[in-house]
């Protein structure tokens, strides 16, 4: 029987067929006669150059296509042989791009909800929330003087909205430590150590 692994890229289960085997030769003269169709279109559809990354025939293991996605890839026993280090460096730039767009677009937002709540606080803090004002005797008050107070409601607002402000940005700030360390841990892998943790 032969060994199923799991899609890299989508997950799907492939079946692997061993190389080398009457399966593997038939499938190098399929590919040897594809060549002739490949050089009247102009294209390499037919003979699937380069399908395993330059991998020969002749190495033992198993090659894997995904029915699903068509991603193909090669195991030698237990050693997985890698893809092409150009296929492994795109993937990593892709998932190091994602993150470092992550990490700006954090801490953007940490900024730019923190200066919205320190704007809000030095408002607060330099303003009253409610003025008060002598009213002079009436009928009513049995004409003694008394104090109202005319409320700030712009002050409640303000703190209002440091409070809510505060809280995103303190969100904001836990999102980009996170994406920055993630962001630092992708980019420091070298090809095959990235190719074992984020590819198979």
């Amino acid at each position: 029987m032969n060994p199923t692994e799991q899609c890299p890229k989508c997950g799907n289960y492939a079946e692997g067929h061993p190389i080398g085997s009457s399966t593997g030769k038939t499938t190098q003269v399929l590919e040897t006669v594809g060549v002739f169709f490949d050089a009247l279109v102009g294209d390499d559809t037919w003979s699937g150059q380069d399908e395993y990354n330059g991998l020969s025939h002749s190495q033992a293991g198993y090659a894997f296509r995904c029915a699903k996605c068509g991603h193909t890839w090669m195991k030698n026993g237990n050693e997985p042989l890698y893809p092409s280090d150009e296929i492994i460096r795109q993937h990593k730039q892709k998932k190091v791009n994602r993150y470092w767009k992550r990490c700006v677009n954090t801490g953007g937002g940490a900024l730019f909800t923190g200066a919205i709540s320190a704007g809000s606080f030095y408002y607060c803090y330099t303003n009253e929330s409610a003025t008060p004002r002598k009213v002079e005797g009436n009928f009513f008050s049995f004409y003694q003087d008394f104090t109202v107070y005319d409320w700030n409601y712009l002050w409640y607002f303000l703190a209002f909205v440091f409070l809510i402000a505060g809280f995103i940005c303190l969100i904001y700030i836990v999102c980009f430590i996170f994406a920055q360390k993630k962001y630092t841990a992708v980019k420091k892998y070298s090809l095959h150590p990235y190719y074992d943790k984020y590819m198979r």
